[in-house]
């Protein structure tokens, strides 16, 4: 798909959708070649489409968290140092706070001990990209960035490395 379509980013959707988990799996197994040249993560992404978990309640969340931190671990077992997937989009984003969730409950679902879990130096952070939806909200996203930057800077020490805030209106289009 990434070199059919010369595409540098695919967004995997997992919101409200029967989602396959193993994806990256699969794109290594049919394209290890190509991958180990275009690594996941560095010159090509796959970025997660999260529930918004204020609207779905189900497990995909955590679902997705574990084929994240599994994508790492895989990553890892075939040599390459740099966890595949590393950042996820958060729809109908409309705080600060809901945007922070997102990393704490990643960051307690990848701090699991178990024997079973071989989590053990494996990533512990993901990044948000916050997609605001809403007119109303979409005006205002520079004062949720700025909020959102102060509490992950308490949180974590230091600012994320980066941002990639979306605006989208094609939902109230339909």
């Amino acid at each position: 798909m990434y070199s059919e379509l010369g595409i540098p980013e695919y967004k995997w959707d997992w919101e409200g959708k029967l989602v396959d988990e193993s994806v990256i799996e699969r794109l290594w197994g049919e394209h290890f070649d190509y991958f180990k040249k275009n690594q996941l993560g560095k010159e090509k992404f796959l970025t997660f489409r999260l529930p918004n978990p204020k609207v779905e309640t189900e497990f995909r969340l955590g679902r997705a968290f574990m084929g994240i931190l599994s994508a790492a671990g895989l990553a890892k077992q075939v040599g390459i140092n740099c966890p595949p997937i590393f950042e996820v989009i958060l729809p109908m984003t409309e705080s600060a706070e809901e945007m922070m969730a997102i990393q704490e409950a990643f960051e307690e679902i990848a701090s699991l001990k178990h024997p079973l879990y071989n989590f053990e130096n494996q990533m512990r952070q993901i990044e948000v990209i916050p997609l605001f939806e809403q007119v109303e909200i979409i005006y205002h996203s520079d004062k949720i960035i700025d909020k959102y930057l102060t509490l992950h800077r308490r949180k974590f020490g230091a600012k994320p490395p980066y941002l990639r805030p979306y605006l989208a209106r094609s939902d109230p289009a339909l």
